[in-house]
């Protein structure tokens, strides 16, 4: 089969989908979704015809393909393939010739270079390219795979994990069937009374999805006994049927292939999904709902803190790779570790040590090994305790901003926390915990509470808590969100800084609240935005961490960061990501849950843009469903999954200051039910070394992945303009610039879809 060859030349294959390959955005090995043609790593100048024609010089018509446009029909019934290959014919002047064969989206099929036989490799539905070559004429027209699979009953959960079947609870895919209940299940069924009757409680509607991630599962209300449900998914070029039976049947996951295969195959357009239900052999529904997927995968790695469902004190550092249904110890070390921030590189984590005001940081790319502790007071004798609990690490995680004082917010008494770092907020040095000299700082900002750097390290954010007033910004004591400018003598983010001091400047508020306070800010990987947390009810906190166990009310924010310092910026709520739909709230209630659209907390942004869309991940304390249900507040004690989960929500890479860019959140698959788990980190895995196998520049130390002797290896220099994912130092390094691919945080980022 002759492949093709995706960005930064990685073979693209039928294989690539049942292999689950996952990569930061559309385009890159096993991504299907079409995309620009400087995203497939070709010259995005040249617009292949639709016809099935190609021109030579003085616009004669060469060559010619057929059948043109054709089409190829796929049924999978019960893993039965049924199809039949479709053999194209190069034509010169009416004459056939022996031309060799390519197709552009290999997931689709099996396309032989000599014979021009394509057979469907029944993994995905789409439209792609066949391209017949005869010395130096081309001719290209397009082939369409339209899918259908029909699914009756699967195979049972035999060991569901901490995360339940899937990595996301229920009890896994239901049994066969019978003939009569399926027609009934096919046919419009009687229209539910009511979403009492039969309504959606998880996913939501108009969710965004990245490609990547473990299938939903999709959870509903009824007043029947449901012994059977009818799952059916549509998109352009695919449909999915699955039939399922059980006892009183109240969710039901999606198919893992049937998922990959919507998903991956998935051309811009609404993914359709309808789920109808027997009860003794009548139906009732459909309901539905459409739901978006992003052109991109998200891979790397989710750290996060894990609190034990036997002592709500325990905590450890856990990771979850995107596609595992379960996670595992971020650093091998089991001990109580807690309080932690990654550095968006991905190699630095740091944390608490047991239930004490030591810390550790460690290297993400060395299986965890630990690169120093921190106890009594540093060799410049600042106290190291708590020094770096919530703070801001530098984009290489060689060096971090303290949070100071107020920042967990666990007690409503005393006047600052003392679970804080007590001493200033000044920068402090990874290898040993002492002070980094600086300019613009030093009595300007005394306490900056949970600060954070923007992925390029180029500025900072925090809540202005205590200082002087500088450039007419005054201190907010808790009320107002600051950002600075940073420069460190380093190009770009991430990349080591010169010699010190460090120097920041341009002091202005993104912010001001009288009464509210606005805490845990995270950049957007432009750096255009930062999202925030909103906490309301301050009597239940010292300060902006307003600790999600104090039970605080608070919601996610974003505000633009304008490049001229003269513009106001412009705050707003992220409806859709906290559960809004034109300010009335749509999530799911109940007695112990009657406004989870006040459950939102503590969010961080992936750091690259990915499929055109940023993605935050946060934690929620809303109903999962019907398969967390309890107090929204209630410590996990082992009796009962815990409602304290990270979720994810899809952000507009196209931000309007003042409107909401938000996508309504998802369930991050993989966490355990029963735990507490905590500040998520959504973070790059460790780059490869130049030389290495690679699918795209961003897993590349030196920052490109170029087709070498036919492989596809790590660089450290373009050759040409930079691919999706490659490094950049301006938009115009990067390829594709006429269809919207821009630099985004030092890598070349896709358009938002439109």
């Amino acid at each position: 089969m002759r492949g093709f060859r995706g960005r930064g030349g990685a073979l693209l294959g039928a294989v690539a989908i049942a292999g689950g390959v996952a990569a930061w955005g559309g385009g890159c090995s096993g991504e299907t979704a079409p995309v620009a043609a400087s995203d497939a790593g070709v010259d995005a100048a040249v617009t292949p015809p639709d016809d099935a024609e190609a021109f030579g010089e003085g616009g004669q018509s060469q060559l010619a393909i057929s059948p043109a446009n054709a089409t190829i029909d796929v049924s999978i019934v019960d893993g039965v393939l049924t199809t039949k290959p479709v053999t194209f014919v190069a034509s010169q002047s009416a004459t056939p010739v022996a031309a060799s064969w390519s197709l552009d989206r290999g997931e689709l099929g099996a396309l032989v270079a000599a014979t021009g036989v394509l057979t469907a490799s029944g993994t995905v539905g789409g439209t792609g390219t066949v391209t017949a070559t005869f010395g130096s004429l081309t001719a290209t027209t397009k082939v369409s795979v339209n899918l259908r699979v029909v699914q009756n009953g699967g195979a049972p959960c035999v060991s569901p994990g901490a995360g339940g079947c899937g990595g996301v609870g229920g009890e896994g895919l239901g049994g066969p069937v019978d003939a009569p209940t399926q027609a009934a299940l096919r046919a419009p069924g009687s229209a539910p009374a009511s979403a009492s009757e039969l309504g959606w409680l998880y996913p939501y509607d108009a969710t965004l999805w990245p490609r990547g991630l473990l299938p939903p599962l999709l959870q509903w209300q009824t007043t029947h006994a449901v012994s059977a449900v009818y799952i059916h998914l549509r998109q352009t070029n695919y449909e999915f049927e699955g039939f399922y039976s059980g006892s009183s049947l109240v969710h039901q996951p999606i198919d893992e292939a049937a998922w990959k295969a919507a998903t991956y195959g998935n051309a811009g357009d609404p993914l359709h999904v309808e789920i109808t239900v027997a009860e003794g052999g009548k139906s009732i529904g459909p309901i539905a709902e459409n739901w978006k997927v992003a052109p991109g995968s998200l891979k790397g790695t989710i750290y996060y803190t894990e609190y034990s469902n036997t002592n709500p004190r325990f905590g450890a550092e856990m990771a979850i790779k995107p596609g595992s249904g379960a996670p595992t110890y971020a650093t091998g070390d089991t001990s109580c570790r807690a309080c932690h921030e990654v550095s968006a590189d991905g190699s630095t984590l740091f944390s608490t040590i047991g239930n004490t005001s030591d810390q550790a940081a460690s290297d993400l790319r060395n299986n965890g090994q630990t690169i120093a502790t921190y106890s009594g007071n540093a060799p410049d004798n600042t106290p190291n305790a708590f020094k770096f609990t919530f703070s801001a690490p530098y984009p290489d995680g060689t060096f971090a901003m303290a949070s100071s004082h107020y920042t967990l917010g666990v007690s409503n008494v005393i006047p600052k926390d003392d679970d804080s770092y007590a001493g200033d907020s000044n920068l402090f040095r990874r290898a040993d915990g002492t002070t980094i000299p600086t300019t613009g700082w030093t009595g300007a900002v005394t306490t900056a509470v949970t600060p954070a750097f923007s992925p390029d390290g180029k500025r900072l954010a925090f809540n202005f808590w205590e200082g002087q007033t500088t450039g007419g910004v005054a201190p907010g004591n808790g009320h107002t969100l600051a950002v600075m400018d940073f420069s460190c003598g380093s190009a770009d983010g991430g990349s080591a800084c010169g010699s010190p001091p460090y120097a920041f400047s341009n002091l202005r508020a993104l912010y001001n609240d009288k009464t509210n306070v606005p805490g845990w800010p995270a950049f957007l990987p432009a750096g255009d935005g930062v999202v925030f947390h909103m906490a309301f009810d301050t009597n239940l906190c010292t300060g902006t961490g307003c600790g999600t166990f104090s039970k605080p009310p608070a919601e996610l924010w974003w505000v633009d960061v304008p490049k001229n310092p003269q513009t106001a910026p412009t705050a707003s709520r992220l409806d859709a990501l906290d559960g809004l739909k034109g300010g009335v709230p749509y999530l799911p209630r109940s007695g112990s849950h009657p406004s989870d659209e006040t459950l939102s907390y503590k969010p961080t942004v992936v750091p690259i843009s990915v499929g055109g869309y940023s993605w935050v991940v946060f934690i929620s304390r809303r109903l999962y469903g019907n398969v967390i249900t309890g107090d929204p507040f209630a410590r996990a004690d082992n009796v009962e999954p815990c409602s304290a989960k990270l979720w994810v929500a899809a952000l507009d890479s196209k931000v309007t200051p003042g409107k909401d860019p938000s996508h309504p959140a998802f369930y991050l698959p993989g966490q355990n039910l029963m735990h507490a788990n905590m500040h998520g980190f959504w973070a790059p895995d460790p780059c490869q070394a130049d030389g290495s196998a690679c699918a795209s520049g961003d897993a590349c130390c030196g920052g490109y992945c170029r087709t070498v002797d036919g492989g596809s290896v790590c660089a450290n220099a373009p050759v040409g303009c930079a691919q999706v994912f490659e490094k950049c130092g301006s938009d115009a390094d990067c390829c594709g610039g006429a269809q919207g691919v821009r630099c985004v945080n030092a890598r070349c980022a896709s358009p938002q879809p439109n």
